[in-house]
């Protein structure tokens, strides 16, 4: 979970790991929620999804629910890191 610096809006990774061995993909799903009037309200259908073919990341056909999360967990901060990990003003 990502929370700006108010923490009135927020981004969410859904991780969804295929268990079947001979599975080709893995997937994110982004979510974005923001509280309005002390309520969340949560927009899912409208973000884009993060696609993760398993050949990328070796032979062996398989990520690790650690390495879904952490190469997921990067994309997300692309648009708001620098290259030396600081945030683009």
């Amino acid at each position: 979970m990502f929370f700006n610096t108010k923490k009135d809006k927020a981004y969410l990774l859904l991780l969804i790991q295929n268990n079947d061995r001979s599975a080709e993909l893995d997937y994110v799903y982004l979510i974005y929620a923001a509280r309005k009037d002390e309520k969340w309200n949560v927009y899912f259908s409208s973000l884009p999804n993060y696609v993760f073919p398993r050949e990328r990341f070796g032979n062996n056909k398989t990520i690790s629910f650690e390495q879904l999360s952490k190469i997921s967990r990067n994309e997300l901060l692309k648009g708001y890191l620098n290259g030396s990990g600081e945030i683009n003003a």
